[in-house]
């Protein structure tokens, strides 16, 4: 299973409705991603609408700076969207059954506007799928008390 297909199940488990927005160009032989970075959109009601680019896990640090660097993503952010990174990796303790989980790093409006493509949130998400949707606003919310008192 694809970490498209795993998002896309998990954000449909969560009550989300969500559809694949990427698509393959068979002229140019490449997948193509919604605003160059948006490969499912997500939206719920009293939740918002939602982009998720989904990858593996050892990949996340290069879709972020992918993602700060598509001047689109600025445009979806001002709109109101949220937009987060999903890597998926098997995870599970030493000797034990590995189970395939997800780290999620959201890219907030304020990251961009700082220095594009070059600042990182310096954590990372790690949750059931659930529990980082329903949290995503506070984590956008501590982010910009965090900035504004700096």
């Amino acid at each position: 299973m694809t970490p498209t297909a795993r998002t896309l199940a998990e954000l449909r488990a969560h009550g989300w409705t969500a559809q694949v927005v990427e698509h393959w160009n068979s002229f140019a032989h490449i997948r193509q991603d919604l605003f160059g970075v948006i490969d499912i959109v997500a939206v719920a009601p009293g939740r918002g609408f939602f982009g998720v680019q989904a990858t593996s896990s050892t990949n996340i640090s290069t879709r972020v700076a992918k993602s700060k660097a598509e001047p689109r993503l600025k445009t979806w952010l001002e709109a109101g969207g949220r937009f987060a990174v999903v890597g998926w990796g098997k995870r599970g303790p030493r000797g034990g059954r590995k189970t395939w989980q997800p780290i999620w790093r959201e890219i907030v409006l304020e990251q961009l506007a700082t220095s594009p493509g070059i600042i990182e949130k310096p954590e990372h998400i790690s949750a059931p799928l659930y529990r980082v949707l329903d949290e995503l606003a506070t984590v956008k919310s501590d982010h910009q008390e965090a900035t504004h008192e700096a």
